[in-house]
């Protein structure tokens, strides 16, 4: 490796226990006594969705008046979708 050149190092990481793994890895540089130290961390966990309704919910209002009627709206105050009126006692082949 030349002066002032750089080494990507790609290190693969795979366990079938949950839980986070930290590791300190050491270099030395041939023909010196000098070590240098990479701190790693490893996470394995399980896939979530996320829960956050500014990512999931696309059209949000912070609140909802007693009179008001919303359509497909997640209000944030209340932490709840409103899907809007829904139509009951109609049959469907009508």
């Amino acid at each position: 490796m030349p002066a002032n050149g750089e080494v990507t190092l790609r290190l693969r990481f795979f366990s079938e226990d949950l839980g986070q793994y930290d590791q300190t890895m050491n270099f030395e540089i041939v023909g010196t006594r000098r070590r240098y130290q990479m701190y790693c961390r490893g996470v394995c966990a399980f896939p979530t969705i996320s829960r956050e309704p500014r990512i999931v919910f696309p059209v949000r209002v912070k609140s909802k008046k007693a009179d008001d009627i919303l359509h497909k709206q997640y209000v944030l105050s209340q932490d709840m979708f409103e899907f809007g009126p829904l139509l009951a006692g109609q049959n469907r082949e009508t």
